[in-house]
């Protein structure tokens, strides 16, 4: 796409056909991030509850990879029957730690939303309609919850910026960009190599990365 053949140096403030290179680029990784929930995307959180707080948002959580305050939210994974919250009194240390069950938030609020409810030790959890983790019944005391959340998609801004999918799955990224450029110039021999050759790779990252199809647990 350059007349002088050289690759550019920035990807930052381009204009004319390498803008739409950057662009395009931008683009197919975010659909990319978008069009399922990939392992690469799911983390853990642990959150410190405050006495008498039952609802905390997802910036009062932390990452366990990062350390630091979760800024990346897509969704809350504490409905896995599979990998279920867990929770300890913190004075008590993880000696203690239990699980904290899910229930649709329509239950959680049909149990814990009318009358009055002694706070006590959390046994149920739950997400309200605004994306809020909620325990129920409320904390009567600090308590240390964990849990897994799917991050929402990764915003490259900066050269130095790396996808995180895995390395051996980049080339993917070219590949849909080289569809939006094909679908924009009428380009049918680049989309058909653009789903000739990414096909395949598209269908072993969905192998590798995509949803795990799991045994139900038992009825009884």
């Amino acid at each position: 796409m350059t007349t002088s053949g050289t690759v550019p140096a920035t990807t930052i403030a381009q204009t004319g056909n390498l803008l739409d290179a950057v662009t395009w680029t931008d683009d197919a990784w975010n659909e990319l991030q978008i069009s399922n929930f990939w392992q690469w995307m799911r983390s853990r959180f642990t959150l410190s509850t405050v006495a008498s707080t039952s609802a905390y948002a997802y910036g009062s959580c932390t990452d366990l990879t990062t350390g630091t305050a979760i800024t990346r939210f897509r969704e809350w994974l504490v409905n896995d029957p599979q990998d279920p919250a867990t929770i300890y009194l913190t004075s008590a240390g993880v000696g203690t730690q239990g699980y904290v069950w899910y229930l649709p938030w329509e239950l959680f609020r049909l149990t814990y939303r009318i009358g009055t409810v002694i706070e006590s030790v959390p046994a149920n959890i739950t997400v309200d309609p605004q994306q809020n983790i909620v325990l129920g019944p409320t904390p009567n005391d600090i308590y240390t919850v964990q849990g897994g959340y799917w991050k929402s998609p990764q915003v490259m801004t900066l050269d130095a910026d790396i996808p995180e999918l895995p390395e051996y799955y980049h080339l993917l990224i070219v590949y849909n960009a080289m569809m939006k450029y094909a679908g924009s110039e009428a380009a049918a021999e680049i989309m058909s190599r653009a789903l000739r050759e990414g096909g395949p790779l598209r269908n072993q990252l969905q192998h590798d990365q995509g949803m795990r199809m799991r045994m139900a647990r038992a009825m009884v």
